[in-house]
């Protein structure tokens, strides 16, 4: 996977530790690009959970916050720096997002998968 011009290879993620507490990086210290990249794909993971939702309510709370806004924004930045519309920098955004959210579900099912086979 590349990201950000540098190679991101999957790597086993300890579920059990927050991404917070596993950065080398202090609070005042910003994380590389590399460790964002290990976060956020620690979070998109860990995030597929299934319970009971109340769509209305939960859709008005995700676009009230300051993670939308900040998807938002950069929309608005794809935006700008390549002269697209905002409609279609919005669905570069999440197009972006759908595909490496559909390659760590196939990762991590082809790794589950891998486990469960006879050793030969």
């Amino acid at each position: 996977m590349e990201s950000l011009g540098l190679i991101v290879r999957p790597q086993r993620i300890d579920m059990t530790q927050s991404p917070t507490t596993t950065s080398s990086t202090t609070q005042s210290s910003q994380p590389t690009t590399e460790e964002l990249t290990r976060i956020f794909n620690t979070a998109l993971v860990s995030s597929h959970q299934s319970h009971d939702h109340d769509f209305s309510k939960e859709m008005a709370e995700i676009m009230s916050s300051p993670a939308f806004a900040a998807i938002l924004g950069a929309v608005a930045t794809l935006s700008k720096q390549s002269d697209i519309s905002s409609r279609v920098a919005a669905d570069q955004v999440i197009t972006t997002f759908r595909r490496l959210d559909h390659l760590w579900k196939s990762y991590l099912l082809q790794e589950g998968l891998d486990r469960i086979k006879p050793k030969a």
